[in-house]
């Protein structure tokens, strides 16, 4: 009588078989740490960091201009990701927080325009720009109405 294979047995094989044919990725952190074996901190810098609104003459459309000039002693590519919280002046009452975009050589930018947000160019309005890097660290810097 021929041998017959156990059908969860085939199915275990198969699996095994099927495990041994993928590529594999192994990903391996290594973060750059300041002299005392710590993450050096993110910083905004304040002379390149600003907020604008102006009118786009061409669509006659007002826009929300962000910039902010950022560094980390760890290299720039340790910063993660750059936010602007516009809240307003006089209430606190956060209108749009914007996720800025990495443009190069430390400066982030984004643009916003003012009828696809909650944001009015006649508005006293403070900024809060904040740069966080990969392992959680941050920085702020307000510009204040």
């Amino acid at each position: 009588m021929p041998h017959q294979l156990n059908p969860h047995r085939l199915l275990f094989l198969l699996g095994l078989f099927a495990m041994t044919t993928l590529s594999g990725c192994i990903l391996v952190v290594d973060g750059t740490r300041d002299d005392d074996g710590d993450n050096a901190v993110p910083y905004v810098v304040d002379e390149d960091t600003y907020w604008n609104c102006a009118l786009d003459d061409v669509v006659g459309v007002y826009f929300w201009e962000f910039q902010a000039g950022v560094g980390d002693a760890d290299g720039l590519s340790d910063i993660d990701s750059v936010v602007a919280d516009v809240v307003l002046s006089d209430t606190g009452f956060m209108l749009e927080s914007v996720n800025l975009i990495d443009e190069g050589a430390g400066i982030w930018g984004g643009l916003v325009w003012e009828d696809e947000s909650d944001l009015y160019c006649g508005d006293a309005v403070d900024v809060t720009f904040t740069v966080y890097d990969f392992l959680g660290d941050s920085d702020s810097f307000t510009l204040y109405y």
